[in-house]
């Protein structure tokens, strides 16, 4: 008797550990798909802020490479350094 109540004791521990084990395997698998989740939406923010700064970038060459730019930059430069 005493063993059947060593056995069926040890059955409900081992029944136990593998109800936390499933649990275990539950939360991993949950927190796995939350990180993919969140790794995908920081993919698409990185991809539309490289839009931005391209988009930022071809801005700045055009710009740039304006006659009024070209004409009127170094006259800025000028103001601002009789102004110190």
């Amino acid at each position: 008797a005493e063993a059947l109540a060593r056995h069926e004791a040890d059955r409900v521990t081992a029944a136990a550990r593998e109800a936390d084990l499933r649990s275990g395997a539950a939360d991993l698998e949950r927190r796995t798909n939350e990180s993919a989740t969140r790794e995908q939406a920081l993919a698409v923010q990185n991809a539309h802020l490289r839009a931005d700064v391209a988009l930022r970038d071809a801005t700045l060459a055009q710009i740039y490479g304006s006659r009024a730019w070209r004409l009127f930059a170094p006259w800025w430069k000028l103001k601002g350094l009789l102004k110190r």
